[in-house]
């Protein structure tokens, strides 16, 4: 198993001399640094260059083995000595090893995107696709939906170059879409409030939604998807694929698929949250807590965080004071919680009821709906205190007819907790991981 490790800030590195690393113009969103450090005893560094550093960079041969990042996919090919096949019919080069003074480039974004579809269960065989971008992104996943014969597979850009690439404009009258590939670095942190480029709702055949951007968790491309209905990936699987072959590439290894599969779940540990959602009695704090141990990550109970602040419990807030005055404080506790990475957090059953709080968490979140058998619940809340909150807020059923499609509107993972909160725990990580499991 690999270490977990620690997603955190470094300063760019100028200096043109360098082993191992990343290249790019604006390459601050990255995990590559902590990745690659976590898989090999190396320093990868980060450049941030110009183009014409980037060339001078390139001519000057100074390195062993080097990924390329946007705009420079393209740029850096007439300066190789050497390419690969695929990275030929794609005409785009995104990793570069100095062999004896010669550059070889290879194209090891098909190989990440491929994994990233089939570990998200998402079909492209017979589907009308559509990419947004022209860049190098763009051409490799225009050629990865060759190889899984797409029925059809429009580009789309700003400024359309051939007959298969057309404007934004144009691109709302393809209604029968039913894939669309995010391939631009809109909505990538820290821009992720930018305007979307295309309106979803345009396009009444869409299945799913492919954002090749990993930093944040879910943009505002996905976060529309998954209010949609629609099946919906990030790019962080296309990351930890590209970058595992990266390594194969660099030291002449083969790595194991387990490594894959817990490269991605180290990410997800240090750099999103884990956010439980449930009835109350659904068991959230006893599997928060054995998600915590199991990454060795902490736990924050918002409950627990407004008692904190206002030293009283929370029965007293909701018997004492009325609801709206309870959901201010939890609202603005969710708010502060937000912004932390790498954390449980376990929330009390009332937090779909405001929008504004999934809203929240929902761009550095996994969202996880704990289910649980009403008539085992009661079982569980016969406490004076539960008996009391039921009287004043209603019964359980009729908290579970309002809230329950709320949850399942929110989560991005769904499980039924039978009584083990460890069986639960392990459920929710293979679920992560994209490994099927058991009812």
């Amino acid at each position: 198993m690999l270490a977990v490790f620690n997603a955190r800030a470094y300063d760019f590195v100028y200096n043109v001399r360098m082993q191992y690393g990343l290249v790019g113009r604006d390459p601050s969103h990255t995990y590559a640094k902590e990745f690659h450090e976590s898989m090999n005893e190396i320093n990868y560094e980060i450049k941030a260059l110009d183009e014409a550093d980037f060339i001078e960079f390139i001519k000057k041969r100074d390195f062993k083995g080097i990924n390329i990042t946007i705009p420079y996919k393209e740029t850096v090919i007439p300066y190789l000595d050497e390419i690969s096949e695929t990275a030929k019919e794609i005409g785009a080069v995104n990793l570069v090893i100095n062999e004896n003074g010669r550059l070889k480039g290879y194209n090891v974004d098909l190989f990440g995107l491929t994994t990233n579809l089939e570990h998200n269960n998402i079909k492209i065989e017979g589907k009308n696709v559509l990419i947004l971008g022209s860049g190098g992104t763009s051409n490799t996943a225009e050629y990865a939906c060759r190889l899984l014969k797409a029925k059809s597979i429009t580009k789309v850009s700003r400024a359309p170059k051939d007959a298969n690439t057309v404007s934004y404009e144009d691109a709302k009258n393809l209604k029968e879409t039913n894939v669309i590939i995010n391939t631009t670095p809109v909505g990538m942190a820290p821009h992720i409030d930018d305007d979307l480029l295309i309106d979803l709702g345009d396009y009444h055949e869409l299945e799913a939604v492919v954002d090749c951007i990993y930093n944040p968790y879910k943009t505002k491309l996905l976060i529309r998807a998954k209010q949609l209905g629609l099946k919906y990936a990030n790019g962080l699987m296309m990351m930890v694929a590209q970058g595992v072959k990266t390594d194969e590439l660099f030291f002449n290894k083969k790595y194991d698929n387990a490594v894959y599969l817990q490269t991605y779940l180290n990410i997800v540990a240090n750099d999103q949250n884990i956010v439980l959602i449930g009835l109350p009695g659904a068991g959230k704090r006893y599997i928060g807590e054995q998600l915590s141990d199991k990454l060795g990550v902490f736990m924050l109970d918002v409950d627990r965080q407004i008692e904190k602040k206002k030293n009283t419990k929370v029965f007293n807030l909701l018997i004492k004071r009325d609801e709206r005055y309870f959901r201010d404080l939890e609202t603005k506790t969710i708010k502060e919680l937000s912004s932390k990475t790498g954390k449980i957090i376990t929330t009390g059953s009332g937090i779909v009821l405001r929008e504004r709080n999934i809203s929240s968490l929902e761009k550095n979140s996994i969202i996880v709906y704990i289910d649980r058998d009403i008539r085992k619940i009661k079982k569980i809340l016969t406490s004076d205190e539960s008996k009391k909150l039921l009287e004043k807020y209603g019964s359980l059923e009729s908290m579970y007819l309002e809230r329950d499609p709320l949850y399942r509107k929110h989560a991005d993972i769904v499980v039924r907790n039978k009584g083990n909160a460890g069986k639960v725990a392990d459920k929710i990580l293979d679920l992560i991981m994209g490994m099927p499991v058991e009812e």
